[in-house]
């Protein structure tokens, strides 16, 4: 197997982020990175205490 492009690598701070409802997501690969095959991404949320 081969591959067909370059890999992509995303260093601390880049890549796109969204926030959602007080999380943010930073995306690390997307489907035009890899040719449509999978997505990754990391979720920050924040954490609560529930008594």
């Amino acid at each position: 197997m081969s591959m067909t492009h370059n890999p992509t690598v995303r260093h601390p701070g880049e890549g796109r982020t969204i926030g959602v409802v007080g999380d943010v997501y930073r995306f690390l690969a997307t489907g035009e990175d890899t040719n449509g095959k999978y997505a990754m991404w990391e979720a920050i949320a924040p954490c609560v205490n529930i008594p």
